[in-house]
């Protein structure tokens, strides 16, 4: 809420689409979301960081696709 000057906050990368109940799974179990990759640390860089979806482990591109790891 303070906001940030981080120029990767906007990108594809940084972003994942989740339901509303996988959201509040992410929001509760916030150990499980940092292993996964469902959320990154401040000083992380998000087209670096391996994400865990239902089919295996992505890395996110900057332009929105999807590369597998």
């Amino acid at each position: 809420m303070g906001g940030t000057s981080r120029g990767s906050l906007g990108l594809a990368s940084n972003a994942l689409h989740l339901h509303p109940q996988c959201h509040e799974r992410v929001e509760s179990n916030r150990h499980e979301a940092y292993v996964n990759g469902w959320l990154l640390y401040a000083n992380d860089v998000p087209s670096e960081c391996k994400v865990k979806l239902w089919n295996g482990w992505y890395l996110l591109s900057d332009d929105g696709s999807l590369q597998s790891s």
